[in-house]
């Protein structure tokens, strides 16, 4: 059967269905973390922003359906700047080469047993007595846990009494725990597991003034998330993010129930918009903010880059015929998970007859160079979307390599680029941003918070004087998938990814 033969039958199987939830989903779902300066703001920069008219015209022509997105766990390091590996997606992989399916790790919420996820009753509660992080449903989970903790919990314990949290400042509180970290991992003499992190870094605290004391502390009764104290009550800011919250824990209660999000792309995604952002391009296809979080998810690279494309040049229509895209920092678990993504927005939104889309990164791993995106249709309408794959590279040898192609757009999503240490805990980005600038082309970068883009423009200051395209602002096609946050968590306690962005050449 013909590959548009097989996508009408899938059409009238899930016809009247949105967004499709089956069994068995493997995911890892962490934050980016990194110190900040909250006051940090752009100076200098030439803003030569161009508002964002999207016209009229349609995404998909014909429903497609996506594979289930790449998953990919990966060691982290504890630093000041680097507190937790990136956020991955869903399901197994569908890329050539990916690294095998590995177990879904433990997660921590403070309001769940540790050992069932549930959330107990306030009479059936039990916390650890030692360190008074770790919520259980009963004694019996609590012993049953215990040889899983025994080895951090007394370290913890000590450390915790050492530190005065109360009424510290957001920044000496971050350091705080960034230090408890680092010395528990030095105490018992291995890196703490991902879970045991995040008990240091989002331990029940009242919001506003950090105090610990659980007895002294209520929850909000519908994220449970965040906390306050006699002294302190939530307020409109805590509303804004209440339900990303109950999202998270939701997505998290889906992992540990190993249950594997599909994503389809029905017949009304397709619409013709004006305007539109991902919320209401998700909203015209679901009610549930969970099913809406894993659409965003996969649909917010490739929209961004077509947005890029209009600001960088004045329409879709002056677009080069024959379009070359960098992916700088590319992950099999973010970019890569449903490749057909590209295909489905691009070549369908473009006049172009040739795309094609490199992705060149340290951490990215693919068997073979080249892969096909072109479906049926684009075949027989002479499109040609070719995906080329450089991995284990960083972009400053790639672009003075042997099979360099110069682009018409670069894209790196949330890389981080302030950041003093990266990939094997070295500043690469130095090189990478020269040879960026270099190639005189545009840019596109996001981040997660207005204070990441801020600083990563500043960065790249100090190689080039920069002529903005789009001045750094929110994201109208960011990603609605929540993560924890650690960088400016007094600020809010959930992130994005590709919630800011900028366009931008050099001058």
């Amino acid at each position: 059967m013909g590959r548009n033969r097989r996508r009408r039958a899938h059409n009238k199987e899930i016809k009247d269905r949105k967004l499709v939830i089956d069994d068995k989903k493997k995911a890892d779902i962490d934050e980016d973390n990194e110190e900040v300066d909250v006051n940090r703001k752009l100076n200098g920069i030439e803003d030569e922003s161009k508002p964002l008219l999207s016209d009229s015209k349609t995404i998909l022509d014909k429903i497609k359906t996506l594979p289930n997105a790449t998953t990919k766990t990966s060691q982290d390091q504890t630093s000041e700047a680097s507190i937790s590996p990136e956020p991955c997606l869903i399901g197994p992989s569908q890329v050539s080469g990916s690294k095998p399916q590995s177990q879904h790790r433990d997660y921590y919420l403070h309001y769940l047993c540790q050992v069932c996820k549930i959330i107990p009753e306030v009479d059936q509660k039990v916390n650890c007595a030692k360190c008074k992080l770790v919520t259980y449903c009963s004694t019996e989970h609590k012993r049953q846990h215990w040889p899983a903790h025994a080895d951090v919990c007394q370290i913890l314990a000590d450390l915790f009494k050492s530190k005065n949290f109360k009424n510290s400042t957001p920044d000496d509180f971050r350091k705080i725990r960034v230090d408890i970290i680092e010395k528990s991992e030095q105490a018992i003499e291995r890196p703490l597991e991902k879970f045991e992190k995040e008990m240091v870094l989002y331990f029940n605290r009242c919001f506003k003034c950090y105090e610990q004391a659980d007895g002294l502390l209520k929850s909000c009764k519908d994220c449970k998330h965040v906390s306050f104290c006699k002294d302190h009550r939530l307020n409109e800011d805590h509303e804004k993010h209440c339900s990303s919250l109950s999202v998270y824990r939701d997505i998290v209660l889906h992992i540990i129930g190993d249950d594997l999000v599909s994503i389809y792309f029905p017949d009304t995604f397709s619409q013709k918009f004006k305007e539109v952002d991902m919320k209401t391009l998700c909203s015209k296809e679901t009610d549930s903010e969970l099913e809406s979080a894993f659409l965003s998810e996969l649909a917010t690279s490739p929209l961004s880059v077509l947005q890029a494309l209009k600001i960088a040049f004045g329409s879709y229509e002056k677009v080069p015929k024959k379009l070359c895209v960098h992916v700088i920092g590319a992950e099999n678990d973010f970019e890569l998970s449903a490749i057909e993504k590209w295909e489905i927005f691009l070549a369908h939104y473009l006049q172009c007859s040739e795309i094609l889309i490199v992705f060149i990164g340290p951490e990215l791993y693919h068997q073979g160079p080249t892969q096909s995106l072109s479906c049926e249709e684009c075949e027989a309408w002479g499109k040609h979307i070719i995906a080329k794959f450089h991995a284990h590279t960083l972009y400053h040898d790639y672009v003075q390599g042997a099979n360099y192609v110069k682009p018409d757009l670069v894209c790196s999503f949330n890389p981080g680029f302030y950041r003093s240490t990266g990939f094997n805990k070295e500043d690469t980005w130095e090189k990478t941003i020269v040879q960026i600038l270099h190639q005189n082309v545009p840019v596109l970068v996001t981040a997660y918070t207005e204070i990441e883009i801020i600083k990563d423009v500043e960065r790249i200051q100090q190689t080039s004087k920069l002529k903005l395209l789009q001045a750094p602002s929110i994201n109208m096609f960011s990603s609605l998938k929540p993560f924890l946050s650690f960088v400016n968590d007094e600020v809010s306690p959930v992130i994005f990814k590709n919630h800011y962005y900028t366009v931008f050449k050099k001058k």
